[in-house]
């Protein structure tokens, strides 16, 4: 009976207690060859109309987080800019198919219970939200931040965290599923970004027209989607059918774009006059 039931491709889906895993961090060890490191090579932009490339920086990398910085932020009203990783992270896998630690991406992963983000701001009553999907290019997710406690000191590392309130922990009463061994609809949680919504200040707080963001850890708890040993059994069918995700196209692509843009910014620093 458990042959014939894997042989028709659907695997049950794991309830079990819930594991916590790094989902990104700027000591993160994936790449994509020489120069291309997931961690290093984080970009900024902005959808709002608010700011163009002057007005946003971003610094590479280092122990105390990824690194970001707004200028000229508007004194009485709300707007956001955002940070994107280079290339998409479900990329971020070794050679026998593991994820790269803290690089992203948690493969096998279904309800979200909690997440934690440790970060520092120039402006405490800025925004931070988190953007994530459950498969690889799947419609992006949105988890806001904010602090409990309002008065935040100005760039001291705080905790901030998300409770998800539809989180079930009672077995009983959860919607159960069946998901295929290949082809399901959500198989992780792979991040797709951050934006820092910068807001007037209010109460105590005094304007400043810099808005600088550390963000030094995600942490994700989160309950399995499957077994693993049904998770084992899905990375040996992809083999075994040698079935194309895609992946191989997509990294080929991002080597490609971020080659190019590095080849623009040498040329643009060639250009610039040297004190």
């Amino acid at each position: 009976m458990k042959k014939l039931f894997l042989t028709i491709g659907f695997l049950l889906i794991s309830i079990a207690f819930a594991e916590e895993r790094v989902l990104l961090s700027p000591t993160s060890k994936a790449s994509l060859g020489d120069d291309i490191a997931y961690a290093e090579n984080f970009v900024i932009g902005s959808q709002s109309g608010h700011f163009n490339s002057d007005n946003l920086k971003i610094l590479p990398a280092n122990e105390s987080g990824f690194r970001v910085c707004a200028t000229d932020v508007p004194r009485n009203e709300s707007t956001h800019y955002e940070i994107y990783p280079a290339y998409p992270s479900f990329l971020n896998v070794d050679e026998n198919g593991n994820e790269v630690e803290a690089s992203g991406v948690i493969g096998n992963a279904a309800d979200i219970k909690q997440i934690k983000v440790v970060a520092s701001f120039n402006r405490p009553y800025d925004e931070l939200f988190l953007l994530y999907s459950t498969s690889p290019t799947g419609d992006i997710k949105v988890v806001k931040f904010k602090p409990e406690n309002d008065v935040l000191e100005t760039m001291t590392e705080a905790t901030l965290i998300f409770d998800n309130a539809a989180y079930n922990d009672n077995v009983k009463t959860r919607v159960i599923k069946a998901d295929p061994a290949l082809g399901g609809n959500s198989t992780g949680i792979y991040f797709r970004g951050f934006k820092v919504q910068t807001n007037a200040p209010y109460g105590i707080h005094v304007y400043s027209p810099y808005s600088i963001v550390y963000i030094k850890e995600v942490t994700i708890t989160y309950d399995l989607r499957f077994t693993k040993e049904q998770w084992d059994l899905r990375q040996q069918l992809k083999k075994e059918w040698n079935i194309d995700d895609g992946s191989e196209a997509t990294k080929q692509k991002a080597i490609n774009d971020i080659t190019y843009r590095k080849k623009l910014e040498s040329i643009e620093k060639e250009k610039m006059h040297e004190n």
